[in-house]
């Protein structure tokens, strides 16, 4: 009996080694093709815009279904993946940011299919923490170990950690994959071993039983110990299709099986192998070492040897290698190898390796689309951002060790693409940007997309309507200036975008190699500064980066940061400056202007913060205020001495209140009830700019307050190119003339000349007069005599706060002329 339970033992053991081999070796290969396939989908993630990606209302909006697409493409090219999404580690909380799910799909019990933007994910695995590391740790692609069942699916999942463009981890990528048929045919073996193993044990069971009466009754009953053998080959036999099913188990998952003898030196393949790679069964039969050598691809046949000989020399060791091989057809397919040492003898030397063979070359072809994709810009073709930053990287590198004379970088910002973007729709501006990387390829001599290439030009497109080009074959700073000329030559002539004739042309910072300081970033950032400062220059030129850029630029920063903070604080007051009668000598209204008074910069004037917060869309916040601030301080006067209080206040309007009519009429209309100011107490200035940059929503900016009973001034006439037909079509009070016609009036005849003509024009339109920038007498003077009716500058006394318009202080150097 005891023998009987030996046998029995060992049988069982087995099954049972034979069944976890074959199952941790079909694990490890969907593990390591989970793996594999999570690494790649994290390359086509774009850093940037992943980042930017953070609130919940963001779901499925434009910057979203830019972000999830390479994760949706991938659920299409290969559907096992079930989901598809990105995650991101906040300390010991795991968001989600991107899902590939059917925003339109359900689960069995109601809910939305697809996850949200910043939704906690809640069931956290040791393969999700391993992805996403922590701390100082980095974190690792891997799989899930155990099959996963849940009111979406079965599935094993692959994961792999995103890094922008420093290496830096900013989240991972998450696939989960249908599992089912796998499990399945797992589970189907399993049973099927152990109803197998139940004969085999009553077998060895009764086979003991007759083995020990034969020894008790001295070996009596001959048959009844033949009878006992025919049941050991029986149970032999069982083992053996028990065997046969375990491959059919495995071969079910579309892989094959093979195996190599240390005594015969041959592998042996399956009929599945043969077949996955267009053979018939048998058709290869034992492969020794010289037909292998033909089989496998050249380049690789040296380094599949060393992977396999360092596996044998250590027993009990798994070894994975993808490799090429001949297809029957005659093309190079290529496989994913695993196997196994076992069975290794006292000695250590092993007797077998096996292992499964699986066909990833449609995984490879993928894996080639995606470096392509993550190497160019879609919508040109142009090497990306990463490649343009290896390129630069690698010139910089050249330069420093003297291999390389020279670089540069040239920046394009192209302008007016925002108003073609909305004027003509997006797939003009795709278009456009199509056009302008032809012509910049045609004007330029570029490279491949091979980094090390020396003395390769390079055009990339780093995203929007913003490219940047790097020169290699610079023999003179120089040079890299008149590139750009001859660049800019090129893009001058109009674009033909669907029947319409477009113009675009580009602001140009240029930076050499002797100004890109110690990195690739660094370069970019100052050929940047430079770009902006060609935009200040007038545009549709290019300016070559200097250190005192760097200097404004990080001084703009400062002042913008600085005024974000100052909004609600007491550091921002409103000044008011008066503007007087020139025949009377009277005050004739107050104009606001907003002061900073900066806690370590001291007072900031207003022509340099003021453009700033333009730009940064501060005003949005500044205006209201301003107008609730001035329209209060007037209300306050009035109620203190109706009799000193100035009649009216004037306030200027910004671009981007301008853009947005009517809720700035809405803000006139409610300061105005809530200070219970008479509408004919305030007066809106709108400049000469404006009026030509937007025309229809100043008309009807104007009609509105004019309807309203508001003041209209025109401010800075004759500073731009501002049509005479506007002060006679436009309602407005009062015209505003610039003061450099005020400087000139001094200058001679001509100056003279014209001022007189200006003020004749505005007087026989029934209009107000106002000269800005009088500075002394001698102008105040003039004016009386050309007839202009008020005044406003240096001459009259500084702008003053709130507490000082009703004291009235005596003017400085003014004399009324009679």
């Amino acid at each position: 009996m005891l023998l009987s339970a030996l046998v029995l033992m060992v049988v069982g053991a087995a099954i049972l080694g034979l069944w976890l081999s074959s199952r941790e070796a079909a694990f490890e290969g969907l593990r390591e093709y989970l793996t594999e396939l999570a690494k790649e989908a994290a390359t086509t993630i774009d850093p940037v815009l992943h980042a930017q990606i953070r609130r919940p209302e963001q779901l499925n909006d434009a910057d979203y279904t830019r972000a999830v697409a390479p994760l949706r493409r991938l659920r299409q090219a290969v559907p096992t993946v079930h989901y598809a999404y990105t995650i991101v580690r906040v300390g010991d909380t795991i968001h989600f940011v991107l899902d590939a799910a059917d925003p339109d799909v359900r689960t069995p019990s109601g809910h939305p299919d697809q996850s949200g933007v910043w939704e906690v994910y809640p069931q956290r695995s040791e393969a999700m923490w391993q992805s996403l590391g922590g701390g100082q740790t980095q974190g690792v692609a891997t799989a899930s170990t155990e099959i996963a069942t849940d009111e979406w699916g079965t599935f094993m999942s692959g994961f792999a950690p995103i890094r922008d463009s420093r290496g830096q981890q900013i989240g991972a990528v998450g696939l989960d994959v249908d599992a089912s048929v796998f499990a399945a045919r797992l589970a189907g073996f399993r049973n099927r071993a152990l109803l197998g193993l139940a004969p085999a044990g009553v077998l060895i069971a009764v086979f003991g039983v007759l083995f020990y009466r034969v020894r008790c009754r001295g070996l009596a009953d001959a048959d009844a110990a033949l009878a006992s053998a025919s049941a050991a080959l029986r149970s032999a036999e069982v083992l053996d299709t028990e065997r046969r099913r375990l491959r059919e188990v495995i071969e079910g998952t579309n892989v094959g099986t093979w195996e190599w003898g240390s005594h015969t030196r041959l592998v042996t393949v399956s009929d599945r192998t043969e077949v996955l790679l267009g053979y018939a069964p048998g058709e290869l039969g034992k492969l020794n070492s010289a037909r292998l050598r033909i089989l496998i691809h050249p380049e690789d046949y040296g380094r599949l040897k060393r992977v396999i000989g360092e596996s044998l020399r250590s027993s009990g060791s798994f070894f994975s290698h993808e490799f090429r091989i001949k297809h029957a057809f005659g093309q190079w397919a290529w496989i994913l190898a695993r196997g196994k040492v076992l069975r290794a003898r006292g000695d250590r030397r092993p007797q077998l390796i096996a292992g499964i063979v699986m066909d990833v070359s449609a995984l490879k072809e993928m894996e080639s689309a995606l470096i392509k994709a993550a190497q160019q810009d879609r919508l040109t073709g142009l090497p990306n951002r990463t490649v343009f930053m290896q390129h630069l990287d690698a010139a910089l590198a050249r330069v420093r060790s003297g291999r390389q004379s020279g670089c540069a970088v040239l920046f394009f910002d192209f302008d007016r693409f925002k108003v073609i973007n909305d004027t003509l729709g997006h797939e003009a501006g795709d278009e456009l940007l199509r056009q302008i990387a032809r012509r910049l390829k045609a004007a330029l001599r570029v490279g491949d997309l091979c980094p090390d290439e020396v003395g390769a030009n390079l055009i990339s497109r780093f995203g929007g309507d913003e490219f940047l080009i790097l020169i290699n074959d610079l023999r003179a700073p120089g040079d890299a200036v008149r590139v750009a000329e001859r660049l800019l030559n090129a893009l001058a002539p109009g674009y033909s975008i669907f029947d319409h004739e477009v113009h675009s042309m580009a602001s140009v910072g240029i930076v050499t190699g002797d100004q890109c300081g110690g990195s690739a970033e660094e370069a970019v950032r100052n050929a940047d500064v430079a770009m902006y400062e060609a935009k200040r220059a007038g545009r549709g030129c290019s300016v070559v980066f200097i250190e005192a850029m760097h200097e404004r630029m990080t001084r703009h920063l400062a002042i913008e940061t600085s005024l974000r903070r100052a909004i609600g604080s007491d550091e921002l007051y409103l000044a008011y400056e008066p503007v007087i009668e020139l025949q009377s000598g009277q005050r004739r209204y107050v104009e606001a202007g907003l002061r900073w008074n900066h806690p370590t910069l001291g007072a900031i004037a207003p022509h340099e913060f003021l453009p700033i917060a333009e730009d940064s869309g501060l005003m949005g916040a500044l205006g209201p205020w301003m107008l609730d601030e001035a329209c209060r301080a007037l209300a306050d006067w009035r109620r203190q001495d109706i009799e000193r209080a100035p009649a009216k206040i004037s306030l200027s309007i910004s671009h981007s209140e301008l853009a947005r009519v009517d809720r700035f009429i809405e803000q006139v209309r409610g300061t105005l009830r809530s200070t219970a100011l008479p509408a004919q107490c305030l007066q809106i200035e709108v400049s000469e700019r404006e009026v030509m940059r937007d025309s229809e929503s100043v008309r009807r900016l104007l009609t509105e307050l004019q309807r309203q009973g508001v003041q209209l001034a025109l401010r800075d006439f004759g500073a731009g190119h501002c049509s005479l037909s506007v002060l006679r079509e436009l309602p407005f009070d009062t015209v505003k003339i610039d003061r450099a016609f005020t400087r000139d009036l001094q200058a001679g005849h001509a100056g003279l000349a014209v001022i007189g003509a200006t003020l004749t024009l505005i007087r026989n339109l029934g209009r107000l007069s106002v000269a800005d920038g009088v500075e002394d007498a001698a102008q105040v003077a003039i004016l009386q005599v050309l007839g202009c009716d008020c005044g406003q500058g240096a001459l009259f006394g500084e702008a003053v706060g709130v507490e000082g318009v009703l004291e009235g202080k005596p003017m400085r150097g003014y004399q009324l002329v009679r």
